[in-house]
């Protein structure tokens, strides 16, 4: 019985973390160069390409909130962008950026009069990457895309279809 206890507690310790979610296990969406109008609610999401040295400048927001429509623009210093991974979460109403080989140019951007978004908050990170976190006010569903010249990522927002 002794030997039993100890293995029973290790198994069920196991089958929790069973339940994890597995990104491995996601499908990745590739964040093409172009609005693709195509709108999810969750995902994963990536742009790959050359690790170029690149810097946000700043954040914009245009939209129309009688129109549940809002796009938010990411600016880069570089004419492209840099390599992007990204995970939007319907259950956590956020949206994760991680940006390669990326820094924030002289001082933190902020968002500000948006319809959508709660909060951005910014976590420099080893070889002079960044994450960002776009918390949102409500469940949105996201058209992800980038533009060249100047860089630009490109989110647009919808609340429902």
């Amino acid at each position: 019985m002794d030997k039993k206890l100890p293995i029973l507690c290790f198994l069920i310790l196991i089958s929790d973390l069973c339940y994890g979610q597995n990104l491995n296990q996601e499908k990745a969406n590739k964040i093409e160069g172009r609005k693709t109008g195509v709108y999810v609610q969750e995902g994963v999401f990536y742009k790959g390409g050359s690790m170029i040295k690149s810097a946000i400048q700043s954040i914009r927001r245009s939209g129309d909130s009688a129109k549940n429509q809002e796009r938010v623009v990411i600016d880069f210093s570089t004419a492209n962008t840099p390599q992007i991974y990204s995970y939007l979460s319907d259950s956590e109403k956020i949206l994760y950026i991680d940006f390669f080989n990326t820094e924030i140019k002289d001082k933190k951007p902020e968002l500000v009069n948006s319809t959508f978004v709660e909060s951005v908050i910014f976590y420099p990170w080893k070889d002079n990457s960044l994450s960002m976190e776009i918390k949102l006010k409500e469940k949105v569903f996201c058209d992800l895309f980038y533009l060249e010249s100047p860089g630009r990522m490109v989110i647009d927002m919808r609340k429902g279809l």
